[in-house]
């Protein structure tokens, strides 16, 4: 059978090698220098027949052997090299013996103690007169490279699975989600907010918001409130403003919009986030709510406002019986308490739909804070408590005064039902050039910092043991609050448990100007 030149080249370099291995004689690595020892990568030597010859100082600390016990044995005995590795070694050795140049190999070592290595093998042939008398081969530790490439590699993965998993979670929200960069750019929209915008995710993203703000236009039923709320909930965004918008869509919707800041995504500061759920329902059965309650309270004052004049022509006649008398009393103060319960729950039906309507003239402040604790005196005198008024100084104000009245007077009287142990209610009025305040404390229960959120809510009382007794259907702050609001300014409270509170009445000087839209009658 005729050998394959090819082979017949290899054979010849292999007895070639084998010959000069011989003429050699003593074993020893050709080239082994002070270089090589003080070398600081590992180098190995091995000879034509693959016997290590050279295994320097950096070889010994890298594999844990001693040069003793490797040197003139073959390089796949000493087992340096792990199993996946030799196949590998071995092709590279043959290819080297046979002439042929080889690249940078990556292999892994195990060492002495059993660890495993990653590193690159550089081997390169020593030839003499043409005929390889030796391979070396440098090696360098690339472990920390491979175990950074695998965290790379793993990270990549886990953002990968956390950009999915984040996908799959926006797209199954039952509403819309728009997440915008630092720059105001929409950076994500999921599907369901095409449902409100009419625009499709991929033609959102990459737009500003002031864009899509304006391609919404024709959907809106005011488009110039939308961009202003819009750039109102970037303003403020740490307040994660909420606001509704209407869509003149067939049938018509209403959504709301929750702002919130979007954190620890762009290295340049929070990002924009809005989800927008479609709130149609909701809004149409508050409606129907508020216009029962607004119907109700109107039936509810013609037979209580009998009630309560029949109630005192009792009491105002000759001849009854002390028992009578106290039980006339009674009638009358139960037909007056469901009489104000009937005005606040129509307060309450006016300010949900915009009906609450302001009655503006010039009112001496002083005098009107005077005459509201005058008229509370007597009352203040049963429950032991004292009406300070000293700190008040004299101002002419444009505001609705009754309204004004009634939040005076329900400030003054939860100062005296939450200060169940009597004591100093302090009212006092301060001006400045731009606005008025007018602040009422007390030192009577207070309220912890948990239940101050919720204090202007509607329907919402403090519910525990040492409020028990205190009457009341939780609208008062509700209704003063929006009063207040009605007229431009604002109530703000401050509050410790057992310590007191503080409500303060902020107006603004000029307060005809910043009443409320249509507000004025």
């Amino acid at each position: 059978m005729r050998i394959a030149p090819r082979t017949d080249h290899m054979l010849l370099a292999l007895a070639a090698a084998a010959l000069g291995y011989v003429l050699r004689g003593d074993g020893s690595a050709r080239g082994e220098s002070d270089g090589i020892e003080q070398a600081p990568d590992p180098i190995i030597e091995v000879d034509g027949i693959g016997r290590i010859t050279v295994f320097n100082q950096a070889a010994e600390q890298i594999s844990g052997y001693d040069r003793s016990e490797v040197l003139g044995r073959h390089f796949t005995s000493v087992k340096i090299l792990a199993l996946p590795s030799y196949p590998l070694a071995l092709k590279n050795f043959a290819l080297a013996v046979a002439g042929i140049d080889t690249p940078p190999a990556e292999l892994s070592i195990q060492t002495k103690d059993g660890r495993l290595l990653m590193v690159e093998g550089n081997a390169r042939a020593l030839r003499r007169l043409g005929v390889m008398q030796a391979m070396q081969v440098v090696f360098r530790d690339t472990t920390e490279r491979h175990e950074a490439a695998a965290a790379l590699e793993a990270a990549k993965w886990d953002a990968e699975r956390e950009r999915r998993q984040f996908l799959s979670l926006a797209e199954s929200m039952g509403s819309g989600l728009l997440l915008a960069d630092p720059t105001g750019t929409v950076a994500f929209a999921n599907s369901r907010l095409t449902d409100f915008s009419g625009v499709s995710p991929e033609l959102t993203m990459g737009r500003p918001l002031s864009v899509l703000a304006r391609v919404m236009k024709r959907r809106l039923e005011d488009p110039r409130r939308f961009a202003a709320e819009l750039a109102d909930a970037q303003a403020r965004l740490a307040e994660r403003p909420v606001f509704d918008i209407e869509v003149i869509a067939e049938p018509r919707q209403v959504y709301e919009i929750a702002t919130f800041p979007v954190v620890d995504v762009w290295p340049d500061g929070a990002g924009f986030g809005a989800l927008v759920r479609d709130v149609t329902a909701a809004r149409e059965l508050d409606f129907r709510k508020t216009e029962f309650v607004g119907i109700a309270s109107h039936e509810l004052r013609t037979p209580l406002t009998g009630i309560l004049g029949f109630a005192q022509l009792l009491e105002e006649r000759v001849g009854l019986d002390d028992e009578a008398q106290a039980w006339a009393s009674r009638i009358a103060d139960e037909a007056q308490r469901l009489s104000a319960i009937a005005d606040d729950l129509l307060n309450v039906s006016r300010i949900e739909t915009g009906e609450l309507v302001l009655d503006l003239a010039e009112v001496g402040l002083d005098v009107l804070v005077r005459e509201v604790c005058a008229g509370m005196s007597a009352r203040a005198s049963a429950t032991a408590h004292v009406l300070d008024t000293s700190e008040v100084s004299g101002l002419v104000m444009r505001v609705d005064a009754g309204k004004l009245r009634e939040v005076l007077v329900n400030l003054i009287d939860n100062a005296m039902k939450y200060s169940p142990d009597g004591g100093r209610v302090s009212i006092s009025l301060v001006t400045s050039a731009s606005e008025v305040r007018i602040a009422v404390s007390d030192e009577g229960i207070g309220m912890s910092e948990a239940e101050l959120p919720q204090v202007f809510e509607r329907f919402r009382r403090i519910d525990r043991a040492d409020t028990a007794t205190i009457r009341g259907a939780g609208l008062g702050l509700y209704i003063v609050n929006a009063f207040i609001q009605s007229m431009g300014g604002e109530l703000d409270v401050e509050s410790e448990a057992g310590r007191g509170s503080t409500f303060t009445v902020t107006l603004p000087r000029a307060a005809s100007e910043h009443v409320s839209s249509g507000a004025a009658a």
